[in-house]
């Protein structure tokens, strides 16, 4: 942090001199800055009062949102309380037993309030103004105060006996001023509180400063103060107050205005934001491999320590995870999500032994009022970029909160503590007692800073959009958990911190950065300068990307002012020309500088795939299809231009950017994870996210008029684009293609489905031909006994709830005649019996273990038919070594009590690793962390408890998930006989409307001795409640139903009182399923670019065919003319249209049963234009233009227009010709009157206008 220094230099006059700045400091990182060398001249002669206040220390005490109070007392107890409020420019100064003098270090005049200069002292002067240095300080005292002046031109100021004791320091803009300034000077602020509010409904988001004051001499309460506002808060707001003519000031981040209230109200506009971009449509079947191949090779590598000082792993992978379910990649989908459940889980759980490895969890610091949980680096120990490092945390767990219900569930509360660490949201002791109210944010300023607990020098951010980042993770944090709190505070933090670097680092406007900072983009901004650096490169290529960290979609902020950030991007490619290279890492500068060329391309590959992903992410704010290009290009180079996490987020956000745009000016939703996106062809989209239990009615709203309602499904992403007629897509999860099993496994088949415009109704299995079963509700998982061995194909089908079948999954698996049986023909009986590592089950590799090498690594082979390397050990229980990742053994056992067991787990180990425990293929234990024992031939226990087993005969299978251990022997120990009943409540049930009822049947088993005394059915999902017959007996049936998705509960209790509970679910299927109505997308037209088409021919219907299209005008605007040449016909020529209004044309269709269905297309009219002439058109020629009496029209062979319009420039229809499979013709124009026309052509694909002129 830079701090000043002074020099006397008077003795080097007229010599020229060197300064030298010397880095005396030592260790493995540190820098130099310098900023601002200033020269002056100053003849003030030095005081003429003596000072005799001293004080010992200078500590705050009260504190409210905007600003504090700190008192400098000295030994003998007197003090002075000094105020500072943001914003305000007054200073209040309470004295206690001081007397204050003046110093102002230069020669000072004073003014009254009358600007009449006082020369004549002692003089009574309730108010005056000091002038030097170039600056106006205004000075308010109590009544009767007299100003005296020293010989050496100080000041000191006599309060009366009876006054209260206080001195009040304005900053005056102009000498003029101190008048009105002194009609509030007085009103010293008690409280500050900043609040704000997100109108969901009106597109707004407000904030409000209020300013609770008393007055320093009456005691009156809560008069007006003065507060002056930053360009943030003044451009493109609303606000309830009027600004003060010449009230103005000048500060490094642009010019302030000001104005007199108590309560400052501001409103933003704010349209609401979409959790992530659905997939992109614009993609060859090249690019999506490509796509896909990146997220696959992310997947496979996104195990292990995300979560480390910067934590980008867990927002980056979490990204990465919701592009591989838009692209529909379920197995990497899955592996990512397991992996971030996996990582998150043991983050946010303790476990003793983790202490000394300093990761995976987090603690209370009460100290400092925190949460801490992430290893030291680059000053994070004091707390420096806290909410960059919680915001990748916060980010990655609300992504995956989208996904996975259960960890929503089990650490909700988690992720909103994190969340407070940086953002609390509460104040003392509304909220939580140790956690600050928004820690790392400065409500006046609009943004975050960054450096922790602060120094000297104040504080600082450089990497604004971490901040931003860490905003857009509270906000969806607050969605996905329905909480209107947190989304409100996510979406103000949101919009204020992209504000402000949109002001104060970037300079948009062009208004705010001083022209002697010599550059156009600032990379560390302090609250007092602007530093053309980061804190760890010099390149400016890091100076301008660190505005852009991580990569992803939210940046679409910056392209409002697209042109602008183009321009600044360019500066930087030129800066990078000038800017030289410390070749050797010594120090000095060398003579070649970053980059020879200013070639865009050439500039990002030198950077390489890190550096080089962020540029692409700031170039797709301003150019998306050079970004989408250059993705490409690079994706060539191979090596991590293919498999960098910044370059798939760059691929798919580009991508993406072309085809949905980014969020249309004028357009909000009613939902606060809606939006309406605008591409470059001017098509709309409505992207509306509902993450809750119940569908939602979602107005659409433009210019806060409401243009169109949307239901959106519970737990549905919609896009307008791709609403409707889509198939669902299924895939294997487990087992994988080819795996072996013995003929007498249970085998447990597992997909994932997923349903990109709806929602997946169920999932049909099948053996060959065969169907075997359906799955209604997730885990879409199976069981299957071979009854033959020999290789077996099964596949899977997933069906969404507008009947659409996906295409099959199939998985290919081998029975081996073999059985899998225990190793010594018996079961191991729990918990008597000690289970020996080495005596896994007999059936060899794949089918009673898993060994990841072919070869013995080494051991003396106990086991050398199975590949598993085994030894004899440990007092001759020996062991299995050589443990990896990915390894697994299989044991049978006998459980002969049912209930809660503990686990000793006898193994050695030099380094660590982890491994967990599966019953039946249920997981029970989680993933287990193993401590060091001191050495391979040291063995120890390690313990696991709380292990719930059912009574009989299951498989246990051992895991390995990190390699590390010898494991030479499990023994189970029964604590708790007392388990509660099992409950099984059937496979689900699928039934045909209008069949309205079905049988349940359930089954409860008790352990310990304890019997089934109680049976009960409960409906448990959001549908209207229907009639079960008899909810207290194992079997009962429910009737009334609708076509729709039921859920009931079946709870068994048994003799000891307890209960346990499993859940069936009823699918009824429609008699018929609605066809689907597809009228398009929504799109933007010029006011002359009419006629237009409309075409519903991709309206499709799942178990019928489409009879009948009806196109209606549904919104109020002037009637439009809609011609269709026949219901049967899906096509429709639509004029009549008015500049600056929005249309609303809905598409009713009927099926061959008569179901219906209908969806709007909008068009939003623009005024102005749409000229095509030669040169624009190399495939279409309309000449000569002007024309006289014959117009020639030649069209490319591969056009197929088929209709021609010709109108006057006021909309009149003069000609409608076919000229379908014309290619050259005339049109005589000889009875044309002079003057201007508009001509259309008309085709399946495309409508283009010319304006042309006799």
């Amino acid at each position: 942090t830079l701090t000043q220094r002074t020099w006397d230099v008077s003795s080097y006059l007229g010599q020229t001199a060197e300064i030298r700045i010397v880095d005396n400091s030592t260790g493995g990182w540190g820098f130099i800055m310098c900023d601002e060398i200033v020269f002056s001249d100053s003849n003030f002669s030095g005081s003429g009062y003596q000072n005799d206040f001293s004080p010992q220390n200078s500590n705050v005490y009260d504190w409210t949102d905007l600003g504090f109070t700190f008192r400098s007392e000295d030994q003998n107890g007197r003090y002075m309380d000094v105020t500072l409020v943001h914003g305000i420019p007054f200073t209040w100064i309470e004295l206690n037993n001081l007397v204050p003098l003046l110093i102002p270090g230069a020669t000072c005049k004073i003014y009254d309030l009358s600007g009449n200069e006082i020369i004549n002292f002692p003089v009574s002067l309730n108010a005056f103004t000091m002038e030097f240095g170039n600056r106006i300080y205004g000075i308010h005292l109590p009544t009767g105060s007299i100003l005296y002046r020293s010989t050496g031109g100080d000041f000191q100021v006599e309060i009366p006996t009876s006054s209260p004791k206080y001195l009040v320091v304005s900053d005056l803009p102009n000498r003029n001023l101190l008048s009105l300034y002194d009609a509030y000077a007085r009103n010293k602020p008690v409280n500050t509180s900043f609040l704000w509010d997100y109108k969901i409904s009106e597109g707004k988001i407000n904030t409000t400063f209020q300013i609770d004051t008393k007055n320093l001499q009456t005691g009156a309460l809560n008069g007006e103060t003065l507060m002056s506002f930053l360009p943030h808060h003044y451009r493109n707001t609303t606000i309830n107050f009027n600004y003060i003519n010449g009230a103005d000031y000048q500060l490094i981040l642009g010019k302030m205005h000001t104005a007199s209230g108590q309560l400052f109200s501001i409103d933003y506009s704010f349209g609401g934001m979409p959790p992530y971009l659905p997939e992109p449509l614009n993609l060859t079947d090249v690019q999506k491999q490509r796509l896909n191949d990146m997220i696959n090779y992310k997947a496979s590598h996104s195990g292990g320590f995300n979560g480390n000082t910067y934590a980008k792993g867990l927002g980056e992978n979490s990204n990465v995870m919701l592009m591989a379910k838009t692209m529909n990649a379920n197995s990497a989908f899955t592996t990512l999500k397991n992996n971030l459940k996996t990582e998150f889980t043991d983050w946010w759980t303790y476990n003793p032994s983790e202490a000394s490895n300093k990761k995976y969890f987090f603690a209370n610091y009460p100290d400092y009022g925190a949460m801490i949980g992430f290893p030291p680096g680059y000053g994070s120990q004091g707390f420096n970029d806290l909410h960059f490092h919680y915001g990748y945390f916060t980010v990655g767990a609300a992504r995956l909160m989208m996904v996975d219900n259960d960890f929503k569930q089990s650490y909700a509360d988690m992720a909103k503590l994190i969340v407070k660490s940086f953002a609390n949201w509460k104040h003392y002791p509304d909220g939580n007692d140790y956690l600050p109210f928004l820690r790392t944010f400065d409500p006046y300023f609009g943004h975050s800073f960054a450096g922790g607990t602060g120094d000297g020098g104040g504080n600082n951010q450089e990497s604004t959009s971490e901040a931003i980042h860490s905003w857009f993770g509270i906000y969806l944090l607050g969605v996905e958990l329905n909480d209107p709190e947190i989304t409100a505070l996510g979406a103000t933090g949101f919009l204020l911190e992209s504000t402000a670097a949109k002001e104060y680092w970037l300079d948009v406007h062009s208004e705010n950065i001083p022209s002697t900072y010599g550059k156009n983009y600032v990379g560390i901004l302090r609250t007092d300068n602007l530093a053309w650096a980061t804190y760890f490169s010099g390149d400016p290529a890091w100076i301008l990307g660190i505005q852009a960290v991580p990569c992803d979609f939210f940046y679409n902020y910056l392209s409002q002012d697209s042109a602008k950030i183009h321009s600044i991007w360019q500066s930087m490619l030129i800066d990078r020309t000038t800017q030289m290279i410390d070749p050797d890492g010594d120090g000095p500068l060398g003579a070649q500088p970053l980059s020879s060329t200013t070639d865009p391309f050439q500039n990002i590959f030198e950077m390489g795939s890190y550096l080089g992903g962020y540029q692409l992410n700031f170039m797709n704010t301003f150019n998306p299809l050079k970004a989408a290009q250059f993705t490409d290009s690079l994706y060539s180079k191979g090596g991590s231009w293919a498999t960098d996490v910044n370059m798939i987020t760059d691929y798919y956000i580009a991508n993406a950017t072309i085809t949905y745009g980014i969020p249309a000016e004028g357009f909000h939703t009613s939902i606060p994870s809606g939006a309406v996106y605008k591409n470059q062809k001017g098509e709309l989209t409505y992207l509306l996210y509902n993450p809750t239990n119940k569908d939602v009615d979602v107005a659409i709203y433009k210019d806060n008029a409401i243009i169109d309602n949307i239901k959106v499904a519970a737990h549905t992403y919609y896009n307008s684009r791709m609403m409707g007629g889509q198939k669902p897509v299924v895939a294997f999860i487990k087992p994988s293609t080819n795996e072996k099993f013995a003929l007498n496994d249970k085998i447990k088949l597992t997909v994932s489905a997923n349903d990109n415009d709806g929602k997946v109704q169920w999932v049909d299995f099948y053996e060959g031909k065969t169907k075997i079963g359906s799955i209604v509700q997730e885990p879409y998982t199976i069981s299957y006994a071979p009854t033959s061995a020999g290789m077996k194909e099964f596949y899977a089908v997933a069906v969404d709830d507008m009947g659409n079948r996906s295409d099959s999954c199939k998985m290919d698996i081998e029975v081996l005649s073999i059985q899998q049986m225990p190793y010594n023909t018996t079961s191991w009986n729990i918990p008597a019996d000690k289970i020996l590592a080495v005596q896994f089950d007999k059936g060899g590799a794949e089918v009673a273990c898993h060994d990841n090498e072919i070869a013995v690594q080494g051991g003396n082979n106990l086991r050398g038919d199975t590949g598993v390397e085994t030894e004899n050990s440990n007092g001759n229980d020996g062991n299995i070594g050589y443990t990896n990742a990915g390894e697994w053994y299989e044991y049978t056992i006998n459980v002969q009590t049912a209930g809660i067991y503990t686990l000793s787990v006898r193994l050695s180990s030099a380094y660590g690793g982890a491994l967990r425990f599966e019953f039946d293929g249920e997981d029970k234990t989680g993933s287990i962390n193993i401590n060091k024992t001191g050495g391979w031939g040291n063995y120890k226990d390690t313990i696991v408890t709380q292990i719930p087993l059912k009574a009989g005969i299951q498989v246990m299978r051992v895991v390995i998930d990190k390699a590390g251990a010898n494991l030479s022997s499990y023994k189970f120990s029964l604590i708790n006989a007392n388990m509660p009943p099992a409950a099984y409540a059937g496979n689900d049930i699928i039934i045909d409307y209008p069949q309205n009822s079905a049988q349940l049947s359930g089954l409860g088993e008790a352990y310990g001795g304890a019997t089934i005394s109680s049976y009960e059915w409960k409906q448990i999902d959001s549908n209207p409640i229907i009639n079960i017959s008899n909810p207290f007996s194992a079997t009962t049936t429910v009737s009334g139903l609708n076509t729709r998705t039921y859920v009931f509960e079946l709870k068994v209790t048994d003799s000891n009182g307890l209960s346990g509970t499993d859940q069936v679910a009823v699918l009824v299927k429609p008699e018929n399923f609605a066809p689907v109505s597809k009228p398009g997308n929504n799109f933007t037209i010029k006011s002359d670019q009419q006629p237009i088409k409309l075409d519903g021919s991709n309206s499709v219907d799942p178990d019928g065919k489409i009879v009948k299209f009806l196109w209606e005008q549904m919104d109020c605007n002037n009637r439009l003319i809609i011609e269709q040449a026949s219901l049967e016909n899906p096509v429709a020529f639509v004029s009549g249209f008015q500049a600056n209004k929005l249309y609303v044309i809905q598409l009713t269709v009927t099926d061959d049963l008569g179901a219906t269905s209908a969806a709007n297309i909008s068009i939003l009219v623009e005024a102005g234009s749409t000229e095509v002439n030669e040169q624009e058109n190399q495939f279409v020629i309309v000449s000569p233009n002007p024309f006289k009496d014959q117009l020639k029209i030649f069209l490319g062979r591969d056009m197929a227009f088929n209709r021609l319009l010709l109108r006057t420039i006021s909309g009149s229809f003069i000609m409608d010709k076919n000229i379908q499979n014309c290619n050259e013709f005339n049109l005589n124009t000889s009875y044309l009157k002079p003057g201007y026309y508009i001509l259309t052509l008309i085709s399946d694909r495309q409508v283009i206008t010319y304006k042309i002129v006799k």
